[in-house]
């Protein structure tokens, strides 16, 4: 498995929500319940700023040549906490000459 090592800019951000399922009913009565063993899955907002172009390249490169949008692969958080996790989306903006940034979202799976 594959293990992403380039450290995000500081502004990325970390989004959790627990993985529930929900049955509302008529007359406002509702049940809830945790779906699956796995209930707090985390989705990070990354930021790679001001890159060369040659180094953004790389990370592009990791994503497209590991198929990360349905193949996961190893990566530690800036909070220490490692997981497995798989990006479905990422973009480039050219800032200028040869300076770019990279943004992403990194989904946590159980594999």
């Amino acid at each position: 498995m594959a293990t992403f090592t380039h450290v995000p800019s500081y502004n990325s951000s970390l989004d959790e929500s627990p993985n529930t399922i929900d049955a509302v009913f008529g007359d406002g009565y509702e049940q809830s319940t945790y779906a699956g063993i796995n209930k707090h899955a985390r989705k990070f907002s990354l930021g790679f700023k001001d890159l060369a172009q040659t180094e953004a390249n790389n990370i592009i490169n990791f994503f497209k040549d590991n198929d990360t949008a349905i193949t996961p692969f190893d990566w530690t958080p800036p909070d220490g906490v490692a997981g497995r996790f798989k990006c479905k989306r990422y973009r480039t903006n050219y800032v200028s000459s040869n300076i770019v940034t990279v943004t992403c979202v990194f989904e946590e799976v159980f594999w």
